[in-house]
C-alpha cells in the first residue's frame, strides 16, 4: 500500500517487523494456527526453579565496548526500537541481563547482533523436533523443476516473545535496560519455534499451489551462520539447500564449496592429531563420526569406511570410558585419507534410487 505526494513519489506505510505475525491474526485463523501465533515463543524451563536461578544470577554490570562496537550497538538499538523488536525497561523489570556481541553473516561483510543466551540455554529443556531434510526434497523434487531461494528479512523477529519470558531476554547498553519482545537470535529454542510457525503455511502452499521447503537459520557456538542458502530470486534448475547443491535438471547432488572446505579442514586437524600421537577425547571422535554420517548420501561406500573408525572408538571406550582420552592408531589415517580424497573430488551423485535388474 502507498500514498502519492507531490510529484507522484510513492511513500511506503511504515510496517515494523517486530511481532508482525500478530497483525495478520485473521489470516492465521484461516489456517487454524491462531493459537500457535498468539502463544509465540515461551520459556520451556527444565524446572520451576529455573527462573529463580536466573534471577539469583542477575548482575547489572555494564558491558565494555570498543568505539566501533559501541557505534554498532547504538545503530542496532535505534533500529530495533523503531522496528518494535525491543522495548526499554526499568532496571527492576529486568529478570536477567545477557551480553551482546556481533558476528558477520555468512559470505557477507554485514554484522549481525547476537544476544548471548548461553546461561538461559542451560536451563531450557532440550526438545527434539523435525525440520525439512534431504528425504523431504527427494519426495518433492522432480526432473525439470525450477526453484527460487528466498530469505525472509529479520524472520525470527516477526514472532513475539511471551511476556513471562521477555524479562529474561534482556541486555544493558549505555546505562539503559532493554528486553526483547520479538524473537532474537541465539536462544536454542528459536529454530524449533520458528519451524512450528512455518508448518501451517508450508502445508497450505503444498496443498493449494505447489512445492515449498523451509528451514530455520541455526547459529553455531562461535556465533556463525550454519548452512544458510544463498538468495536466488530467478527460477533456476540449480539451487542450494541445507549445505547441498541440487540440480533438478539432472537430479544430482553435491556439497556446497563452503561445506566441502569446512569438512576438509576438520579432517586435516584430525590427521595432524593422529600423526603427532596427541591425546584425543573419545567423545570427540564419536562426534566427528556422527557429523560425517550425512555424507553417505553422496558417497555410496561411506558406511564401509566408518567401520575402522567405529571399531577404534569402541575399543578405546570399552577400555577407558567415553569421557577419557586416547591415542589412536595411525591405521585410522587410511580411513581419513579416503574421506579427504572423496571430499576433494566432490563428484555429484544421483538422487534417483535405481532398482536392481531382476
Amino acid at each position: 500500500m502507498g500514498c502519492h505526494v507531490h510529484n507522484q513519489v510513492r511513500c511506503q506505510i511504515f510496517d515494523p517487523v517486530g511481532r508482525r505475525l500478530l497483525r495478520f491474526i485473521h489470516q492465521w485463523k484461516l489456517l487454524h494456527a491462531q493459537e500457535l501465533v498468539e502463544r509465540g515463543m515461551q520459556g520451556e524451563w527444565k524446572s520451576s526453579e529455573s527462573p529463580k536461578i536466573l534471577r539469583a544470577l542477575k548482575r547489572n554490570a555494564q558491558q565494555i565496548y570498543s568505539t566501533e562496537q559501541f557505534n554498532l550497538m547504538q545503530q542496532d538499538e535505534n533500529k530495533e526500537l523503531e522496528q518494535g523488536i525491543i522495548k526499554e525497561e526499568h532496571e527492576k523489570e529486568v529478570a536477567f541481563p545477557n551480553s551482546c556481541f556481533h558476528r558477520s553473516k555468512k559470505n557477507q561483510k554485514e554484522l549481525r547482533k547476537i544476544l548471548d543466551c548461553a546461561v538461559i540455554d542451560q536451563l531450557q529443556q532440550d526438545i527434539s523436533f523435525k525440520m525439512e531434510d534431504l528425504y523431504t526434497i527427494k519426495q518433492l523434487l522432480q526432473q525439470g523443476d525450477y526453484a527460487v531461494t528466498i530469505d525472509i528479512q529479520s524472520a525470527y523477529s516477526h514472532t513475539h516473545v511471551d511476556q513471562d519470558l521477555s524479562p529474561y531476554l534482556s541486555f544493558n547498553f549505555n546505562n539503559r535496560c532493554y528486553s526483547y519482545v520479538a524473537i532474537p537470535f541465539r536462544i536454542k529454542s528459536v529454530p524449533r519455534t520458528f519451524t512450528k510457525m512455518l508448518r501451517p503455511v508450508v502445508a497450505h502452499i503444498r496443498i493449494s499451489s505447489g512445492k515449498i521447503l523451509a528451514s530455520a537459520t541455526t547459529i553455531d557456538k562461535s556465533g556463525s551462520d550454519n548452512l544458510i542458502p544463498e538468495v536466488q530470486s530467478s527460477p533456476c534448475h540449480q539451487f542450494t539447500f541445507l549445505g547441498w547443491i541440487f540440480n533438478a535438471e539432472t537430479i544430482m547432488i553435491q556439497f556446497t564449496e563452503d561445506r566441502q572446505v569446512e569438512l576438509l579442514k576438520r579432517l586435516q586437524l584430525w590427521k595432524e592429531s593422529i600423526n603427532k600421537a596427541k591425546l584425543i577425547r573419545i567423545k570427540d571422535l564419536a562426534n566427528m563420526i556422527g557429523k560425517q554420517c550425512f555424507t553417505r548420501t553422496q558417497f555410496g561406500q561411506a558406511s564401509l569406511h566408518f567401520r575402522f573408525l567405529n571399531s577404534a572408538k569402541a575399543k578405546a571406550q570399552y577400555r577407558q570410558g567415553r569421557e577419557s582420552k586416547a591415542v589412536f592408531n595411525k591405521g585410522t589415517l587410511k580411513e581419513l585419507n579416503w574421506w579427504t580424497l572423496k571430499l576433494s573430488l566432490n563428484n555429484p551423485t544421483s538422487l534417483i534410487i535405481r532398482k536392481p535388474d531382476t
